[in-house]
């Protein structure tokens, strides 16, 4: 089952000037990780494993994220730790 990625006006508010290059990245990884969610990303907060992360663009950027098992949703509303843009 392929989950659904959501981005939030934070997260979206985040891709605003990425270059053509890293924002087609950071969506093939998005894309990759809805298909097995889990297996494709690591662990961002020891304390809970649904706040999760993944490199893009050959490990130039990063996306965090929390998953919501029940929803079958990755959930881009989280803060990057990126200063806004």
């Amino acid at each position: 089952m392929t989950w659904r990625v959501e981005f939030a006006a934070a997260g979206a508010h985040q891709t605003i000037g990425l270059p053509e290059s890293a924002y087609l990245a950071l969506n093939k990884t998005l894309a990759l990780i809805s298909r097995t969610p889990w297996e494709l990303s690591l662990l961002d907060d020891p304390d809970d494993p649904a706040f999760r992360w993944a490199p893009f663009d050959n490990g130039l950027g990063a996306v965090f994220f929390r998953l919501d098992e029940p929803r079958q949703l990755i959930d881009r509303a989280q803060d990057s730790g990126l200063p806004p843009t």
